[in-house]
């Protein structure tokens, strides 16, 4: 955009509806919500549009580390491409840098998944991808159960 008076009512609505993004994910952290409802949702075996999508493993380490990247506040006002993702999780796969055809197919599977699960959904008309609600809330349950400690669970 601009920075004149002409994109000016534009650029309002995009900071109104970044703002609003932002107070939703913050909203997200004192809803409480037994943990084992939200993560057997993603743990099953899901069929959408006539084609099978495996369970999610939401407190692996592969999966976890999807996870955070996929919740990084970088991409809370814009959402995130394959290419963001890419980068955050190259030195997880073993691909790294020597097959980038592979690692892109690789994260378009991903992102099919997430898809899927309902954890994500794309930007109409662009390039983008933003994590729903219900995204946020089985995400940061993962990653909080995943880095929760024994001691703390026990008591």
């Amino acid at each position: 955009m601009r920075l004149g008076l002409a994109d000016l009512a534009r650029r309002v609505e995009v900071s109104r509806a970044a703002n609003e993004r932002y107070l939703e994910a913050l909203a997200e952290v004192d809803v409480p919500a037994p943990v084992a409802g939200l993560l057997d949702a993603v743990s099953r075996r899901v069929v959408k549009d006539h084609r099978p999508y495996r369970a999610l493993r939401p407190v692996s380490r592969e999966e976890a580390a999807v996870f955070q990247a996929v919740l990084s506040g970088e991409f809370l006002l814009r959402g995130f491409t394959n290419l963001d993702l890419r980068n955050c999780l190259t030195p997880l796969h073993p691909w790294d840098r020597q097959d980038p055809p592979g690692l892109s197919a690789w994260v378009t599977r991903l992102l099919r998944l997430l898809r899927a699960h309902g954890l994500i959904r794309k930007v109409s008309g662009t390039r983008y991808y933003r994590v729903t609600d219900r995204g946020h809330r089985i995400m940061s349950a993962a990653l909080a159960v995943r880095e929760a400690d024994i001691a703390e669970l026990a008591a």
